[in-house]
């Protein structure tokens, strides 16, 4: 697995831990199933979710893709987190 989706698949279940969200509120936010989230979260990912994943954390959460793609996020460093205005 790339770097890249490595550092995805934690950030999603970070961001998750974060703000303190079920799976399923998750799930929905993603408008994927608990299912599909829970063999992210265990490092099965689906390549057809990567791009449809990226946009919901953008539209929902306002994070930009590239953040989760190039690092980990971590309560060091979540001043990382570019959000859009």
């Amino acid at each position: 697995m790339d770097k890249s989706l490595e550092n995805l698949i934690y950030n999603l279940k970070w961001l998750r831990k974060e703000l303190n969200l079920s799976k399923k509120q998750m799930a929905k936010s993603l408008g994927i199933g608990v299912g599909s989230l829970n063999k992210m979260e265990n490092g099965v990912y689906p390549p057809r979710l990567k791009a449809k994943v990226l946009l919901a954390v953008w539209d929902n959460f306002g994070i930009y893709p590239s953040v989760l793609l190039e690092i980990r996020i971590d309560e060091n460093n979540k001043d990382a987190l570019a959000c859009r205005p």
